[in-house]
């Protein structure tokens, strides 16, 4: 008898496997009560989407955030939030700008620090924005 291979399906995406999901989403979901999450696909091209409300209350502002993360853990996430389109913390795509090109790896967010660590960065990037 064979044995079953349990875990991440060789060159497939991470978010199938609950336990990854629940380790990578942990404490977001008490930070930022309105988070909710969906599997995509389009065509060949699979995501991981997160939708959330982040209120500024200094600015009596509530921000929609779309965060995409794709198949590859490795990926960048793509952050788009409504608001200004004129701002230069965003590029032509409405997408947040939130690191410089030539920013060091090691000063990034990585999936290893978690959508919690993602959600606090957006909202302090959107709190330097709405200044």
């Amino acid at each position: 008898m064979v044995a079953k291979k349990v875990g991440k399906p060789a060159g497939g995406p991470w978010y199938p496997v609950f336990k990854a999901c629940q380790q990578f989403e942990r404490g977001a979901i008490e930070q930022y009560p309105s988070l909710t999450t969906a599997n995509m696909r389009k065509g060949r091209k699979l995501w991981r989407e997160y939708l959330v409300k982040i209120r500024l209350d200094e600015y009596n502002v509530t921000c929609s955030v779309t965060i995409k993360l794709f198949s590859s853990a490795h990926s960048m996430p793509e952050v788009k939030v409504d608001g200004p389109e004129d701002s230069p913390h965003r590029y032509d795509n409405a997408q947040l700008c939130m690191w410089y090109p030539w920013t060091n790896k090691s000063e990034r967010w990585t999936f290893a620090d978690g959508l919690l660590h993602l959600l606090v960065i957006v909202e302090a990037h959107l709190f330097r924005e709405a200044r």
